[in-house]
């Protein structure tokens, strides 16, 4: 009976796990509200009903050093690095941030800044006023007399005199209006006739 080999399954789990563990450790997965290993990793999502802004304030001076307006339906990712910039030690972090389509799990951080240390930076969030659409859907044309899909509210439109529509009144703009019409010509006035001159008494040939 030919001999049988057993090799341990313990053994493989952690060969099949090493390229997940590198990812999460060099690049880090993207969860809102962090995804349970102190990695120094956040990731803020920005919505219609929460747009969110984020600035970096030095704790020691009170300055601004960073601060980005987080587009709806985006999401910024920030990591911190302690210890990366020895030359200085003003600023001896390094932070890593990038701003990608909301839903994005890995990705690259290709921005990055030198920045004080833990004990003296404040990453700060805060909500612009709401709601706030899409840059693609407040720059959407809305064709007159049809709904508008930000809204729901059908924009009454007008016919112009050359037949064709336009709206009455798109939200924040003026209503439309007809084409001038161009100025008619008046016709000239005639020049008075010069009136004749009166003849001039002629002197008198008698003696």
């Amino acid at each position: 009976m030919p001999a049988t080999s057993h090799r341990p399954r313990g053994r493989i789990l952690p060969i099949a796990v090493l390229p997940f563990l590198a990812i999460l450790l060099l690049g880090g997965c993207y969860k809102e509200g962090g995804i349970g290993i102190s990695l120094d990793l956040s990731t803020y999502k920005s919505t219609s009903t929460q747009p969110k802004t984020l600035t970096l304030v030095d704790s020691r001076t009170g300055d601004t050093l960073w601060s980005v307006d987080i587009p709806v339906g985006q999401q910024c990712v920030v990591r911190f690095y302690e210890g990366r910039n020895r030359k200085d030690p003003m600023y001896s972090a390094l932070m890593r941030w990038e701003v990608m389509k909301d839903g994005t799990v890995f990705g690259l951080l290709s921005n990055s800044m030198p920045v004080p240390d833990q004990y003296s930076r404040r990453l700060d969030m805060s909500i612009r006023p709401a709601p706030e659409l899409p840059a693609v859907a407040a720059a959407a044309p809305v064709e007159p007399g049809q709904p508008d899909k930000r809204t729901g509210a059908t924009i009454p439109q007008i016919i112009l005199p050359d037949g064709q529509t336009a709206p009455a009144q798109p939200p924040g703009e003026p209503a439309a209006q007809p084409p001038a019409e161009p100025p008619t010509e008046q016709p000239a006035e005639p020049k008075p006739e010069p009136k004749p001159k009166p003849a001039e008494d002629l002197p008198d040939g008698g003696g």
